[in-house]
């Protein structure tokens, strides 16, 4: 979904048991919930698998004004790694973070691994990684 240079994307890709997010732009408060609707479905339709799942994160161009969003982001990852996400690759480094989620990271437990990854590698590639 794009709206005037902002949006995001979601994919699953069910034979690998991946799925990808992307969002950019400057968000408001209506896409932030447009994204938590479409997260939602998104894992449900997940769930339907039964198996554990990556998630492959790219939030390097996403910019959310306030903290209001930054706290509804964390919270839709949040209610989506409690799912069936095994491990979560974030696409960047620590330091291009434009949300707050180092507390999210941090309270992951050890089944819901959190990699930085850097745009060389695959999401493929960095799953296969983890997951062996």
């Amino acid at each position: 979904m794009t709206v005037n240079g902002k949006g995001f994307l979601i994919a699953l890709n069910p034979g690998e048991h991946i799925i990808r997010i992307r969002a950019w732009g400057y968000w408001d408060i209506t896409l932030t919930k447009k994204y938590g609707y479409a997260l939602t479905e998104k894992t449900h339709e997940m769930l339907q698998n039964g198996r554990a799942w990556q998630m492959v994160i790219d939030f390097r161009h996403l910019y959310p004004r306030s903290e209001d969003i930054q706290r509804m982001l964390r919270e839709y990852l949040e209610q989506a790694s409690s799912h069936g996400i095994q491990h979560i690759v974030y696409l960047g480094d620590r330091a291009t973070l434009q949300i707050r989620l180092d507390r999210f990271f941090q309270e992951m437990t050890p089944e819901h691994e959190v990699f930085m990854a850097s745009d060389e590698e695959t999401p493929q590639g960095i799953c296969n990684h983890v997951s062996s």
